[in-house]
């Protein structure tokens, strides 16, 4: 790259004050008395906005053109600006306690955070790209990107119409060169995109450049990013996040990164999290379930898994056999006959048996799954609540309105002498009624237990007990525990 060209992408990406064209306004004026070789720029000042270039980019700041610099300047990448200097040629070359974007310069010189001021928002592809791709398969990759942000958010997107009197919030449109608004495109390889933040005079439009050779993988991962400019985040400086500004990516993007989820919870909150369905796994590891969603909790990383969430019969397919159903009562693993791990889900009185290793599903009814043998009373048609126990001592907690019952797996498969027990006056107090569903940590000997957005924890070592009741505890918000589940919108 030249200087000339060096300097226009710094200037077009925030990273050098514009300043008019020395040797152009002297032509243009006939001042021949003006050195004609003067550059807009100084040495330091360019040293100081490649400086700021890199800060932008999570690379060693230098202040040099090195290889890795031009690598990135040289590569496709989104036309919004990046986080620019806040005065002309000073920056900060230091790490930033948060790595995302979210505030924005005003015409005030002024920043601050643009957002949607609404939680469900409507889009539409208005000018859809006419190269060798139908509009169907764009408002599918779109309605994909979207999701991606939809599952990380307390947002909500749906693709709109103007059929019904009202214009979506969000256009898309793919355009070539100058489009009247100042982001011109390039081509191939060049400017890829650029969105309007919101609250501005184009809120959330997305432009993408027609000229580009798009590709399934290629748009899906560009939309992803450009949704992410039109909910208010700017540019991340981490190369694996979908907020980078230079596009290297081969993949598709299946879940954002953290500094991306960060930052949009920064705009828009926390996520709140309700569940229908948890299952404990061996390793400590979670299924956290709502509706037909699952999300897998990744206990070591303290966050959910990439890929996730996704529909439940995709995470547990089966080959024979009806479908896992939406809207779970609860879910567990228990010991089978054959003593090894499979996984239950209860709907109604109905039981749907997930076999790991055949990865067949059978049902069978609550009565038949958990056979009362002519114990008095029996586990209750409905099952609301169960916690499974797969190392000793094995057996399934069921609650059930005052009641709880423990019930023996394999190999006796039978009710507990003594049970059911009333909550109130047993090792349950404080358990609140109707909960969601709950979980025994068996690393730590813990019950926790579900009810709307917070969650309660009981210890199962007596000695280790509060000494007075309750003996369930309330604890705050889930959330606040387990991070990334998005699903209080569902």
């Amino acid at each position: 790259m030249g200087r000339g060209a060096i300097n226009k992408y710094l200037v077009r990406y925030g990273h050098l004050i514009n300043k008019p064209d020395v040797r152009k306004l002297s032509q243009k004026l006939n001042l021949t008395a003006v050195n004609t070789t003067e550059t807009p720029y100084t040495a330091d000042e360019i040293s100081t906005g490649i400086k700021s270039l890199q800060n932008s980019l999570g690379i060693k700041v230098t202040g040099e053109l090195n290889e890795d610099t031009l690598k990135i300047m040289q590569a496709p990448r989104c036309a919004m600006s990046d986080k620019g200097p806040t005065k002309p040629f000073q920056v900060n070359v230091h790490h930033r306690s948060r790595r995302y974007a979210v505030y924005h310069r005003t015409r005030a010189g002024t920043y601050k955070i643009f957002r949607w001021t609404k939680k469900y928002i409507t889009w539409q592809i208005h000018k859809p790209w006419t190269g060798s791709m139908s509009k169907a398969k764009q408002e599918e990759i779109f309605e994909k990107a979207f999701k991606i942000w939809e599952y990380a958010s307390p947002l909500k997107f749906d693709k709109g119409t103007t059929t019904s009197g009202s214009w979506p919030d969000i256009d898309v449109e793919f355009y070539i060169g100058n489009h009247n608004d100042a982001q011109q495109f390039d081509g191939p390889g060049g400017k890829l995109g650029h969105a309007f933040l919101p609250g501005t005079s184009k809120a959330g439009d997305i432009h993408m450049d027609a000229e580009e050779k798009w590709t399934e993988t290629f748009l899906y991962n560009v939309a992803v990013h450009e949704i992410g400019h039109s909910l208010g985040l700017g540019h991340s400086w981490y190369d694996d996040s979908v907020m980078y500004s230079a596009y290297t990516r081969t993949n598709p993007i299946t879940s954002l990164h953290q500094d991306d989820q960060d930052g949009v919870s920064k705009i828009y909150g926390e996520c709140r999290t309700k569940i229908d369905a948890v299952i404990y796994l061996a390793n400590g590891d979670l299924y956290f379930i709502r509706k037909d969603l699952v999300w897998k909790y990744d206990s070591t990383a303290d966050y959910v898994y990439t890929g996730f969430p996704k529909k439940i019969n995709d995470e547990f397919p089966s080959i024979s056999g009806p479908k896992i159903p939406s809207d779970l009562d609860c879910a567990s693993r228990y010991v089978n006959e054959q003593n090894s791990i499979d996984f239950f889900f209860v709907k109604g009185d109905q039981v749907y048996i997930y076999d790991v290793i055949g990865k067949k599903i059978t049902v069978k009814t609550t009565a038949g799954f958990w056979p009362s043998r002519g114990k008095v009373p029996g586990i209750p048609k409905e099952v609301p609540v169960a916690v499974s126990i797969t190392k000793f001592p094995v057996g399934t907690w069921i609650f059930k309105g005052d009641y709880a019952w423990k019930y023996d797996d394999y190999p006796k498969r039978e009710i507990r002498s003594g049970f059911p027990k009333n909550i109130t006056t047993s090792q349950w107090n404080g358990l609140p009624k109707d909960v969601d569903d709950g979980f025994f940590d068996q690393n730590n000997y813990m019950f926790y237990f579900f009810k709307d957005t917070q969650y309660y924890e009981s210890t199962f070592v007596a000695a280790l007990r509060p000494k007075t009741k309750p003996y369930v505890l309330p604890r705050g918000y889930i959330h606040q525990k387990w991070k990334g589940i998005c699903s209080d919108k569902y």
